[in-house]
């Protein structure tokens, strides 16, 4: 999917399919873009084309020059609408305040290693703030001290 791909398609594919491939095949525009692997919401960009594809790949997108932009980000409305929609209550726009702050305490009692990254957060975001990417950072951040912790013990 995506406005690069000229014949839209579901496959089946073999693990170990270049991403060029199955783009080519599709009659993929030369040089999207941007290309994202796994879905619309909880996929990543993928940078290098000639990488496999893996059990857990599930969706392929690629986009054009006429492809989505990132949206304008304002200031949070305080909406709460990230809250009521994570399906396991976290408070993503707290998580996404603690990382910017470099929090990792803080970031530890909101519980962000439990985020499932289901993107569901910057989805319903009116200030389309980057929720899953700040709690992806976040964790990120969370599990590295973590590790530094364990090192000095």
């Amino acid at each position: 999917m995506g406005d690069a791909i000229a014949r839209p398609q579901n496959l089946e594919v073999y693990i170990g399919t270049p991403i060029s491939e199955i783009l080519e095949y599709c009659g993929c525009a030369p040089g999207p873009r941007k290309v994202i692997i796994g879905g619309p919401m909880m996929g990543a960009t993928q940078v290098e084309l000639d990488v496999p594809i893996v059990r857990q790949n599930c969706g392929l997108l690629a986009f054009g020059v006429n492809g989505p932009v990132v949206p304008r980000q304002t200031a949070c409305i305080k909406c709460s609408r990230c809250i009521d929609h994570c399906p396991i209550r976290l408070s993503p726009i707290e998580i996404h305040k603690a990382y910017l702050a470099r929090d990792v305490k803080r970031l530890d009692e909101l519980m962000a290693d439990l985020c499932v990254e289901c993107g569901t957060c910057s989805y319903v975001c009116p200030s389309k703030q980057p929720l899953v990417q700040s709690t992806r950072l976040g964790r990120a951040m969370l599990r590295a001290e973590q590790r530094r912790a364990k090192g000095r013990r």
